[in-house]
């Protein structure tokens, strides 16, 4: 992204990882406005709750860091991995589109099998191997 263009862009998952790189990037595009965002200060589960965001909130760009991120204990708690991970990226990317939103989605290398020896490229052939990777498969195809 041109560090000199200006948009405004939500960023979720503020607390995780990868939230927390984006907000220490977000310092090299002064000319951009951020909107972080954790569980919290935004439930992206809640359809109610997601549809009054957008309704009080103007921004360009979404991007989706959030997601449960217990690799193992999406073994017993599918459900909970599937709503944040699964149905929440269809419900966030149905409200971009109603209020023409760029939404950009983050995944995890969980979809492949782990058996390559070159790195991942989006065209790769998706096998997860645990529920996990599995939940988050699932988001990108939403």
């Amino acid at each position: 992204m041109d560090p000199k263009l200006a948009f405004t862009i939500l960023v979720t998952g503020a607390d995780g990882q990868l939230g927390r790189t984006f907000r220490d990037l977000s310092f090299s595009y002064p000319n951009c406005k951020f909107i972080f965002t954790n569980k919290e200060s935004l439930s992206i589960t809640d359809e109610n709750t997601v549809e009054q965001f957008f309704l009080k909130n103007s921004f360009d760009v979404f991007i989706n860091c959030a997601a449960y991120t217990g690799v193992d204990l999406a073994e017993d708690e599918q459900a909970l991995s599937l709503l944040v991970n699964a149905d929440a990226p269809a419900l966030l990317a149905k409200h971009c589109a109603i209020h023409a939103v760029l939404f950009i989605h983050l995944s995890t290398d969980y979809v492949f099998s782990g058996k390559g020896h070159t790195p991942y490229t989006e065209t790769d052939l998706t096998e997860p191997v645990n529920f996990y990777g599995y939940s988050k498969l699932l988001g990108e195809q939403q």
